[in-house]
C-alpha cells in the first residue's frame, strides 16, 4: 500500500493497519535536487531528445517555489504534467525554456491544459461536463476535497451516452485516467491547480457532502433489503 504522508493520521485510526504500519512501514522521503534532475533529464535522453541548458535548473527552482506556496504533495504530478506538455512543444528533439514557459510553467501547466480541454467542449455539453467532473470529487468531513473513482459500468446510464466524448477529451488532456473499471482524476493536484474546478468545489461543498451521504444511505438501504430477501422470516 502506498500512502501520502498527509494521510498517515487517517491510517493509524485502524488498529490492524497501524500494527502493520509499525512493523513494515518504509518512508519514502522527498527527492533531492540531484534525483529531480535525473527524473527530468533521463527520460528525455532515453527518447533521443535533448534539454536546453538551464531548463532543469528552472524546473527545480519552480518546484521549490510550488512547495513553498503549500503545494508540496502535488509537486511530482505537476512536474510530470509540465514535462509532457513541454515535450509536446519541443523544437525538433530539443526541450527548451521557451517551450516550458509557453506550457505555463509549473504554476499554470495543469490549469492551462484543463482550460484548453474545457474550451473544446461545446456550450451545450458544459453542464454535463461539470456534473461529470464533480462526480469525480469526494469531500471529507473536514472539508478537504479528494478525487473519487467513478464506476465505468454506470457512467452511460448515469450521465447518458454523450458523456463518452467528454471523457475522451479529458483523458486525452491527461486530466483523467480511464481503466477497465473506473474513471478517475489523474491526481488530487487537479482539484487545486485548476481554478475553475476548485471554484466549483468551494461553491458546491455542502451539496457534494449531502449527495455523498445520500449515496451511503441508499446503499445501506439496498443492502438491508437484500439481506431481508435472502433471509426471509
Amino acid at each position: 500500500i502506498g500512502v501520502r504522508a498527509d494521510f498517515f493520521g487517517n491510517c493509524v485510526e485502524f488498529p490492524t493497519l497501524a500494527r502493520a504500519w509499525q512493523r513494515y512501514c518504509v518512508i519514502v522521503t522527498e527527492m533531492s535536487d540531484a534525483r529531480l534532475r535525473m527524473a527530468i533529464t533521463a527520460p528525455v535522453k532515453l527518447a533521443g531528445g535533448r534539454i536546453e541548458s538551464g531548463l532543469a535548473d528552472v524546473l527545480i527552482n519552480d518546484l521549490h517555489a510550488a512547495a513553498d506556496a503549500g503545494d508540496r504533495a502535488g509537486r511530482l504530478p505537476l512536474l510530470a504534467h509540465v514535462l509532457a506538455v513541454t515535450w509536446s512543444r519541443r523544437t525538433g528533439n530539443r526541450m527548451t525554456i521557451s517551450g516550458y514557459r509557453a506550457a505555463g510553467g509549473i504554476a499554470r501547466a495543469v490549469a492551462d491544459t484543463a482550460e484548453d480541454a474545457w474550451s473544446s467542449i461545446g456550450p451545450e455539453d458544459r453542464d454535463l461536463a461539470r456534473t461529470l467532473l464533480m462526480a469525480l470529487v469526494h469531500v471529507r468531513a473536514d472539508g478537504a476535497a479528494l478525487r473519487a473513482p467513478l464506476d465505468l459500468a454506470t457512467v452511460g446510464t448515469r450521465f447518458g451516452e454523450d458523456v463518452s466524448e467528454i471523457v475522451d477529451i479529458f483523458a486525452q488532456a491527461r486530466l483523467v485516467t480511464v481503466s477497465d473499471e473506473v474513471i478517475m482524476l489523474i491526481h488530487d493536484v487537479v482539484l487545486t491547480a485548476w481554478p475553475r474546478l476548485r471554484g466549483w468545489i468551494i461553491a458546491g461543498k455542502d451539496s457534494l457532502v449531502w449527495h455523498q451521504q445520500l449515496d451511503v444511505d441508499t446503499e445501506i438501504g439496498r443492502a438491508s433489503c437484500r439481506e431481508r430477501v435472502s433471509s426471509p422470516v
